[in-house]
């Protein structure tokens, strides 16, 4: 006698459907991974120095003469450092005749949350002109006016013409 199998077409859907499912369900579990990313935001920092037009003096002197602006950006939380020297020594300079300037202030706004001092400039050597106090600050960019006192004194008996001294911006990192 003669055994015939015959196979049931819903058997082999049901067959296949379940081991189908099994091995989804096991690809599913075998291909999960994590991971962590991990990213350095790189310090930014920058200083540029807008002098002003040239300004005109007279015998009286000036107090707070505007000189210029510099605006610093940063986002270093460690804080910084901005130094300034003077190509003549705090003298402005035209042929053999010298105006000297003093007391250099920088004032920014409140939000820039730094401290500054008057400040004499020294031939050629870096001073210090202005800090942060702490913690990240100027992260826009903050705008800080520059001033400068020339005493009477300093413009009696020269010459008329044109006066100049350069300026130099160094921007440090604490």
């Amino acid at each position: 006698m003669s055994s015939k199998h015959t196979r049931s077409p819903l058997c082999a859907f049901v067959l296949s459907v379940c081991i189908g499912s099994l091995l989804y369900n096991q690809v599913q579990a075998d291909s999960t991974a994590r991971g962590t990313i991990t990213a350095t935001l790189k310090v930014v920092e920058s200083v540029e120095f807008s002098p002003v037009p040239a300004f005109t003096l007279d015998a009286a002197g000036v107090v707070n003469q505007n000189i210029g602006s510099v605006v610093i950006t940063s986002n270093n939380s460690e804080g910084w450092l901005l130094k300034v020297s003077s190509i003549n020594g705090s003298m402005l300079v035209s042929g053999g005749s010298q105006i000297a300037y003093s007391n250099v202030r920088a004032e920014g706004p409140d939000e820039a949350n730094v401290v500054s001092s008057p400040i004499e400039l020294n031939f050629k050597a870096e001073k210090s002109l202005l800090a942060s106090r702490n913690g990240i600050s100027c992260l826009e960019g903050c705008k800080i006016d520059l001033t400068a006192d020339i005493e009477s004194a300093q413009i009696s008996g020269k010459q008329a013409g044109d006066y100049e001294d350069t300026l130099t911006f160094v921007f440090e990192s604490n």
